[in-house]
């Protein structure tokens, strides 16, 4: 059954085709390594880079998820200091950029929607 956009608005503005593309591009690598037996140092870098477009509704709406860049680097070192009993301490790091159109023209400025943060823990393990 077709919506009744024309009967809801009375001259039909919102019928109309849209197209939404978005090209994620996606990098995920980590390595391991074991200077000696009982220390295990870990590092890596995760990230996304998306760029898309999209014919809203509206020519002023901003871009929002079509355009950002994702950042995640993180490392982590383990020292097993007796059978069952290990610290670890690890560090990640957040950075979320957004590169569109955050404020287009005709609208109320809005702050960045960019963030940006680390993250240190501390832990001890113990198995038994």
């Amino acid at each position: 059954m077709p919506c009744p956009a024309a009967l809801a608005t009375g001259a039909g503005e919102l019928q109309t085709n849209s197209f939404y593309s978005s090209k994620d591009q996606y990098l995920y690598a980590d390595a391991m390594w074991k200077p000696v037996k009982r220390v295990t140092a870990m590092f890596g870098y995760a990230g996304s880079n998306v760029r898309g477009t999209s014919s809203l509704l509206s020519p002023v709406a901003p871009t929002g998820t079509l355009d950002f860049d994702y950042l995640t680097p993180f490392a982590s070192l383990t020292i097993d200091v007796y059978k069952g009993i290990s610290y670890k301490a690890a560090w990640n790091y957040y950075g979320y950029t957004d590169e569109g159109i955050a404020n287009p023209f005709g609208l109320v400025p809005l702050p960045s929607q960019s963030f940006y943060g680390n993250n240190v823990t501390i832990s001890a393990r113990y198995a038994f």
